[in-house]
């Protein structure tokens, strides 16, 4: 069944308005190339067709050119290398931001968010910067591959040669160097959008943290945004995708669309966005493996902006660059703009954009969720029986903490629930309750229990194993970039 902007409900078809003027304007049929208008008053009537450019909604799946394709994928490299300069950088100077060009905005979960204080400034430093060296641009290839570590500290100065050997068909489809621009963020960064940088150290890994955010299908992409409020996200065209040597790489162009409810929505309008994704591991200059995340937004002609109809084309860039930092520990590095949204001020948008920037202990839980899930379906169908259905098995005592259950009448007030991996019954202060990852299309967000052991057995899985063990399950791509 095809939707409808909901952005254009409050035309209806047919629908009459009359002005003071006498003039009865009638809109016809908006889901065609045009709209019909007719103009009567007491001498004159008369009727046009008005060129009108609805395009579909939501948008569908399309695939881009071989030009445009290796056009977005150097402006992914070319910001994926300016943020690992900044970060290096910003690690030289002992992890201390210049107060007279850098101002805190926010801090939580052990990091902490700076806004730049003047352009002028900012520019200036970053041009300081950039003439004594050109960022590399790290070339995102499988990091177990031992000979890439050559392929990658063999540059100079903003080219980046790699091993040109035919047998690689990974290596054979891109250039042999890509030259690094200076400032392509700032080049494109509106003039009323803030710079902003966030960094700090949290617990995880750095596999964790890119499970948490991969989302190489629409069912992973809609649980990723879920969080965000998203009304609907999708991907529209997939340029690259998750293999066994990178499971968590991912390039393409996504699309998601937010629609405030209550209060909110007298003040925030409806909203959407077209983004650059990218993600997966890459080696820097150094050898030292990282992760990373681009999020970037771009103008493409297969989606017009909703203007016409109350929506704002929400513009933003963010890049994280997340690398281990010791045993349980991620040092996490990124910066970005977000253009003000609407009505609301600067300094709002930038504290909402700040503030979101620092989630990133939630990538871990929801990579933790993954696995739970995945741990749950593998020892469903290794068994034999469905998801969900078991039998529980009841023990004297919790098999988590060895307190002893209640018997007899006084057992029918005790708050007990079964674990759906073990299950075994345990108590309540040992339960821990998760929501079910989206893996499969047709999958259910369903809240499962789980006793701590279990939990704590399915946190120590290999992300990177689990990862590649799902690929095998995910839906195929509707959509690609044409090669």
């Amino acid at each position: 069944m095809k939707r409808t902007c909901p952005f254009a409900r409050r035309i209806q078809h047919g629908a009459a308005f009359k002005n003071c003027a006498g003039i009865k304007i009638v809109a016809v049929v908006l889901e065609t190339d045009s709209v019909g208008i007719s103009l009567a008053d007491s001498r004159t009537e008369f009727s046009a067709r008005v060129p009108f450019r609805m395009s579909s909604y939501p948008p569908q799946p399309f695939s881009l050119p071989v030009a445009k394709v290796n056009e977005l994928e150097n402006l992914a490299d070319q910001l994926v290398a300016e943020t690992l300069k900044t970060s290096d950088t910003f690690t030289a100077q002992g992890r201390v931001a210049d107060k007279s060009q850098w101002k805190v905005v926010r801090q939580k979960n052990n990091m902490t968010a700076y806004k730049t204080r003047g352009p002028s400034r900012f520019r200036a430093s970053i041009a300081r910067d950039n003439r004594d060296e050109t960022p590399q641009l790290p070339k995102l290839y499988s990091t177990n591959d031992k000979r890439l570590y050559h392929a990658l500290t063999e540059t100079f100065h903003g080219s980046m040669y790699l091993d040109d050997d035919e047998s690689d068909d990974e290596l054979r489809d891109r250039p042999s160097f890509v030259s690094a621009e200076l400032n392509v963020l700032e080049n494109v960064r509106p003039p009323q959008a803030t710079t902003v940088f966030s960094a700090g150290v949290v617990p995880g890994t750095i596999d964790d943290i890119a499970m948490g955010v991969h989302a190489h299908s629409d069912s992973l992409n809609r649980a990723m945004n879920a969080d965000l409020a998203a009304d609907d996200s999708r991907i529209l065209c997939e340029m690259h995708g998750p293999s066994n040597e990178d499971p968590f790489r991912f390039l393409g162009v996504t699309w998601s669309s937010h629609i405030a409810t209550g209060f909110a929505g007298h003040f925030i309008s409806p909203r959407d966005y077209v983004v650059l994704d990218s993600t997966g591991m890459a080696l820097d200059a150094h050898g030292q493996r990282f992760f990373y995340l681009l999020k970037h937004s771009i103008e493409v002609d297969q989606v017009p902006d909703f203007e016409s109809y109350g929506s704002t084309r929400l513009k933003f860039s963010v890049c994280y660059v997340v690398r281990q930092q010791g045993d349980g520990e991620v040092d996490i590095f990124c910066r970005g703009f977000m253009e003000p949204l609407g009505s609301m001020s600067e300094r709002f948008s930038t504290y909402m954009f700040c503030d979101g920037l620092m989630s990133v202990p939630k990538f871990v839980e929801e990579a933790y969720k993954k696995k739970l899930t995945w741990l749950r379906q593998t020892l469903s169908q290794s068994s034999g029986n469905s998801t969900g259905s078991f039998s529980s098995k009841t023990l004297p005592t919790c098999p988590c903490c060895q307190e002893k259950f209640r018997t007899g009448l006084a057992k029918l007030l005790e708050n007990k629930s079964t674990c759906s991996l073990c299950e075994l019954a345990v108590c309540r202060k040992c339960t821990v309750t998760k929501t079910e990852v989206a893996i499969a299309k047709e999958q259910a967000h369903d809240e499962v229990a789980f006793c701590l052991n279990c939990y704590l057995k399915g946190k120590k899985l290999s992300a990177w194993q689990v990862a590649i063990d799902l690929l095998r399950e995910a839906e195929p791509t509707t959509c690609s970039g044409s090669r």
